[in-house]
């Protein structure tokens, strides 16, 4: 399970099925929607992915009925504040278990999946989302078609919160409302006692609907995921929104999450100095290992090309670029294309 804010603030607002309808209303395309019954949509999975990749993604798996027929939603939350290129390999590898599984349990045919990728990152998305783009199929044409045939076309629904304007995330359910504008202005370090404003009229909703658990969730969440807010100036801007007569109803729960951000903070300054030799020594001993295994596997596949310039750049690299160099190696053709920038 990840302890990443945006992962918890995620699951538990899309975990539940009036948001997560609401949501996936809006954000996949209006021909494909208008054939979803969202009054069928039930949460199958929270967890789809594994632990060790809950770091870069958290996901969400629903079924419902599309045209009549059973179909999977698979929506996937992108962590990373950068544009990750290798998406398209990412979500396919995510994909192919869902189905595995369905066919063990329910055997064929196998029902549709949509991936459905929300990216809320600080860079606009220029990056493939087609799966066949990341293949190389070379210049002769006639030769590319052949191969085309053999190569998985799979394509992402990616939506850039960053990208979208207000009337776009202007969503019937106030607390997806809320979410995704507060998913995408956290990275951006937009003014978030701006956005509480503009989002006036959906925490009144929410505050209506004697929805405690959203309220204390998005406000742990700022809290979280942003670290220099000014959370005395945010409590101050929501208790003006939602009105004087709620204040003692919320005071507690901004009390509790007051003391566990000031909790926090000292456990992170008493623990850092007994941990920090400890973690350092662990942390050292990890990348030493994924180093070797790295230059081991380089070694085999391209040989005498792996220069001592490259022993040294693995050798001073971490585990971002280690993770970065390990997955361009799995689709590239040259040791050149390995490290080539993104």
């Amino acid at each position: 399970m990840s302890s990443n804010p945006h992962d918890h603030y995620f699951k538990y607002v899309f975990s539940r099925s009036g948001p997560a309808a609401s949501a996936l209303r809006r954000l996949l395309p209006p021909k494909l929607a208008q054939r979803i019954d969202f009054g069928t949509l039930q949460l199958i999975s929270g967890d789809a992915i594994s632990d060790a990749l809950s770091a870069r993604h958290a996901d969400l798996l629903y079924l419902v009925q599309l045209a009549g027929q059973p179909a999977l939603l698979y929506l996937l939350l992108e962590h990373q504040s950068s544009v990750e290129p290798l998406m398209p390999l990412r979500g396919l590898v995510y994909a192919l278990p869902v189905w595995l599984r369905h066919a063990e349990s329910s055997g064929l045919p196998l029902p549709p999946l949509i991936p459905i990728v929300l990216y809320h990152g600080k860079a606009p998305w220029r990056a493939a989302t087609a799966f066949q783009s990341l293949i190389q199929l070379g210049n002769d044409a006639e030769l590319g078609q052949v191969l085309r045939q053999y190569t998985p076309h799979f394509d992402l629904h990616l939506v850039d919160l960053g990208a979208l304007d207000d009337e776009a995330l202007a969503l019937d359910d106030p607390l997806a409302a809320l979410a995704l504008n507060l998913f995408r202005a956290v990275p951006r370090r937009d003014d978030l006692h701006e956005v509480l404003r503009q989002q006036r009229a959906n925490l009144r909703r929410i505050v209506a609907n004697r929805d405690r658990g959203a309220f204390e969730a998005s406000f742990t969440y700022i809290a979280q995921a942003n670290p220099r807010a000014d959370l005395q100036a945010v409590q101050n801007v929501l208790l003006t929104e939602v009105g004087a007569e709620t204040k003692e109803l919320y005071m507690s729960t901004f009390q509790q999450v007051f003391e566990e951000y000031e909790a926090r903070g000292e456990a992170r300054g008493e623990a850092r100095g007994e941990a920090r030799g400890e973690a350092r020594g662990e942390a050292r001993g990890q990348e030493t290992g994924r180093r070797q295994l790295l230059l081991k596997q380089l070694r085999f596949k391209f040989r005498d090309e792996v220069t001592p310039e490259i022993e040294a750049r693995i050798g001073e690299a971490g585990n971002e670029s280690l993770d970065h160099w390990a997955e361009r190696l799995l689709v590239s053709d040259t040791l050149a294309a390995v490290f080539a920038e993104a």
